[in-house]
Order: structure tokens, then sequence, then C-alpha cells
């Protein structure tokens, strides 16, 4: 089902579409693309690969300091918008970029310390995730773009795990996909990155003799981890008796817009 589009630069980039809606439809193929910054495409395969896609809106999820050090390329879509994915409670962008990881050192775990990426607390990290189930600021904006019609989309963030992650999860729900199904799109990016997580488990060996917990915080930061999406998950079901008055208090997305979405993107 799961449709990648075999980019040099990383395996996760791959379709939204296949997917099946508890009305019996199925989510369109080649409208909304979730990856990676475009500016990890340097191959030629990678670059006419990306411009095959006609994609018409990128979307990026990244931190201002994070799209200044590597700015997408934005090659023939009209239009590019960039709103955080993470944010802090007063609305400022949690950074990721050298610089602001240096500004947020309190968040990482201490036994990550002189690794070539530090590892966020992980109850810091689950509290990034549940913000960014109601960060209407980013991904309310997602829904205008995909009401308005403006499509192919590509939505990124960096490594297109976490932040674009929790876009698919919120666009397939939308959708009327069912959430198990939502959650193994979520999941599946652990079976994209595998190569990469497996090497970044390698490089700590040594680490990991001392504190066998690490290998599994390693795993968590470099893949995903279901547990930073069941609890919020759980708590919106609990609120609001299932997804649509949480589309609909959260982001304004009523039953007309929901139908509209449904119209535009399944068949």
């Amino acid at each position: 089902m799961v449709k990648e589009y075999g980019f040099d630069a990383s395996r996760n980039v791959r379709d939204l579409g296949g997917y099946k809606t508890k009305e019996g439809k199925t989510v369109k193929y080649g409208l909304l693309i979730r990856g990676i910054s475009t500016s990890r495409f340097e191959t030629e395969h990678d670059k006419k690969l990306f411009e095959s896609l006609n994609i018409n809106t990128i979307f990026d999820f990244r931190a201002k300091g994070e799209s200044e050090c590597a700015p997408d390329v934005i090659y023939n879509a009209r239009e590019y918008i960039r709103r955080s994915g993470m944010i802090h409670p007063d609305g400022s962008d949690i950074d990721f970029s050298p610089k602001g990881m240096v500004k947020m050192e309190d968040i990482f775990e201490e036994s990550s310390a002189g690794m070539a990426f530090p590892l966020i607390k992980n109850d810091v990290f689950k509290k990034f995730y549940e913000d960014m189930f109601f960060n209407v600021s980013a991904y309310g904006k997602m829904f205008d773009i995909l009401l308005e019609g403006n499509v192919p989309l590509y939505y990124h963030c960096s490594a297109g795990k976490d932040r674009t992650g929790v876009a698919s999860i919120l666009i397939l729900l939308a959708l009327g996909v069912r959430r198990k199904d939502a959650e193994a799109d979520y999941l599946y990016t652990n079976i994209c990155l595998e190569d990469s997580i497996n090497e970044e488990v390698k490089k700590c060996e040594d680490k990991i003799k001392e504190n066998p917990e690490l290998e599994k915080i390693i795993r968590h930061i470099f893949g995903v981890d279901y547990a930073l999406i069941e609890d919020v998950m759980n708590d919106i079901e609990l609120k609001y008796g299932g997804y649509a008055g949480y589309f609909e208090d959260i982001f304004g997305l009523d039953k007309t817009k929901i139908n509209r979405l449904r119209e535009l993107y399944t068949e």
C-alpha cells in the first residue's frame, strides 16, 4: 500500500495515498506527499524525480533557524510556506538548528553528552508532541492549503518523521482513515529509516554497553515512538468522543469543510 518515491537522499519520502477510509473510499495518490527538506535532494536523479511530482505547494514544518541553515529548493512549486510544527508556549519556534539547540541545552539527556545529536529527555519530547496536536498556526494553516486545493502538496520537516508524522496523522484522520492505519503510517517511518537508525546505534556501542537503556532512547529519537502519540490521541478521543469534535473545535473544520476535504482527496 505504501508508495515510496525512491529518492537517493532518503527512503522516507512517500505518498499518503492508498489508505482506505471508514466510508470505503481511498485516499488519492499524487496529491499529498510527505518527506524531507528539498535541500537534501542533491543528485540529478533526486532533482528530476522531485520536479516530476509537479508540486504546487511546499510546506515546511521546520523552525526558522533550521530552514535558514538548509533552505528548501523551491523547484517549480508555486508557493512555499514555513510554519514551525513545534512551538514553545509563547509561540516561538522550537529550533533544532545548532544555534537553537545550544539555547535549549537543558532539555537534553546528560548521557548524550558528546554525541553528534543530543538526545532529548523523553518527558520533554512527549510534551512537544502533545502540543503539536493543538498547533493551529502550523497545522491549521496546512488544512487551509488543503481546503483551497493548492496541491500537489509536499510537506516536510528535517527527517520527515515527527512534525511531518503528526501532519500525516491529522490529514488521514480528517479524511476518515481509521486511527490504526494513521498510526501505521506514522510507524512506517521506522522501516524507512531502519538503516540510519541502526547506524546511529552502532556509533554509540560503547555508550550503550555502559547504559543499555540508551539504545532504546536512540531508536526513539532517530526513529519514531508510538508512546509519543498514544496518550494524546487517547485523550482527544476521550474528551471529544472521536475526532469530529476535535477537528471542529481546534482547527475549525466543521462538517462542511471535512466533507470538502474528503471530496478533494478521496475517491
